[in-house]
């Protein structure tokens, strides 16, 4: 596959997965009120070069309920807990916002949270499951662009693939240029990051191949 041609160190790996579940688990543990939890995890992204700010931001939250449920995401994800009697988090952040989002279908919210969720993750493979269970449903009537980016990624060699979720032609259009780019400078890896962020760092592709 073109996209998986670009990988990065194991150690870059480990590192990247390791703030992205620490930042899930600060919002996380915002939304169900573990303040000392999240205060816990807030400490170890301040210590971060390009996550120290983010962190800083989320400390307006800590010990202050109203603060959170006046916030569009985590008031959100606060005011829809899952009614049933699940252990927080006992299948999953992931599986507990698709529960939400399938209790209150006007959710949206929580559902595209999920996706964005396993996105960041790079799980493809679940967001793969998450798309084709409930692509065209009240859920997920319609892809996000960030949604339909990540589709061709699922299936590059096969264009029916993107249409069966209706990646619309302009984003098909930009990923020709970014793939016909890519293979231009792939002599230059070193320079390729920084060239290609300047016409693609809003898209997809440009974080699953290079951060």
């Amino acid at each position: 596959m073109f996209i998986l041609r670009w990988e990065m160190s194991p150690r870059l790996k480990r590192w990247l997965s390791r703030v992205i579940s620490a930042q899930r688990l600060v919002q996380t543990n915002l939304i169900y009120g573990a303040y000392p939890v999240a205060e816990k995890y807030i400490a170890v992204l301040e210590n971060t070069f390009y996550y120290k700010d983010w962190a800083k931001a989320q400390r307006k939250f800590l010990y202050n309920d109203e603060a959170v449920e006046t916030d569009p995401l985590l008031g959100n994800m606060r005011r829809n807990l899952l009614a049933e009697n699940h252990l927080i988090q006992m299948d999953g952040f992931d599986t507990d916002l698709i529960r939400l989002a399938e209790q209150n279908p006007s959710n949206k919210a929580a559902f595209h949270y999920a996706g964005v969720f396993y996105l960041l993750a790079k799980d493809v493979m679940r967001f793969k499951t998450l798309v084709e269970t409930y692509y065209g449903t009240d859920l997920l009537p319609s892809l996000p662009v960030s949604f339909q980016e990540a589709v061709i990624i699922l299936s590059e060699k096969d264009p029916d693939y993107w249409k069966r979720f209706g990646v619309s032609e302009s984003i098909v259009g930009r990923f020709t240029d970014y793939k016909r780019q890519v293979l231009a400078g792939r002599n230059n890896s070193n320079a390729l990051p920084g060239l290609m962020y300047r016409s693609y760092g809003d898209t997809y592709w440009y974080y699953y191949m290079f951060k």
